[in-house]
């Protein structure tokens, strides 16, 4: 990785049968470029919420803490998280972006994201940006069990809507991709 990170405080994880707690648990990057905030419950029988906060996180150390090659990864990563609910029934609301984005041959300077989900539908919106405007406009509303537990089929039966729409730029400059 080419931060360290160091917690600011001892943390507390407490297992039990309704949920998972979380006392506060800040991870700070060294360079004082990022930090990583977790906070409240993680739902299994009973109801929970958990927050999570990220800024910072390059993608290359996420990659190489899970030994992936790093070579084909880049971009710095801001997150807001809320998982709330049970473990069966959990609802997921976040809000993101990635700056610098690498995937493979992908790159966008700028990607920005929401999602939602509840009642077993993921409904999540994803622009890319390019030079300081938009280029590429992608939504889904799929159907899916994101249960925190196992689960016969992920991907559930009903309408599943995924769109795109390229948002027009100046054909003389070449966008990159």
């Amino acid at each position: 990785p080419r931060r360290s990170w160091a917690l600011t405080r001892p943390a507390q994880f407490r297992l039990g049968p309704e949920r998972i707690e979380v006392t506060p648990l800040v991870l700070a990057a060294g360079d004082g470029a990022g930090v990583i905030r977790l906070a409240g419950s993680i739902p299994r029988a009973g109801d929970g919420t958990l927050d999570a906060s990220v800024l910072g996180l390059e993608l290359r150390d996420v990659y190489a803490l899970l030994q992936r090659d790093t070579t084909t990864i880049g971009g710095t990563l801001q997150l807001d998280l809320t998982v709330g609910g049970t473990a069966a029934a959990p609802t997921i609301w976040g809000a993101g972006s990635v700056a610098d984005l690498l995937v493979g041959d992908l790159g966008s300077p700028f990607v920005q994201g929401v999602f939602n989900y509840a009642t077993q539908r993921l409904d999540a919106n994803l622009l890319l940006w390019k030079t300081g405007r938009p280029v590429l406009s992608i939504g889904a509303d799929l159907p899916l069990d994101l249960a925190l537990g196992e689960v016969p089929r992920r991907r559930l039966a009903g309408p599943l809507t995924i769109r795109a729409v390229a948002v027009p730029h100046d054909a003389a400059r070449p966008l990159g991709f």
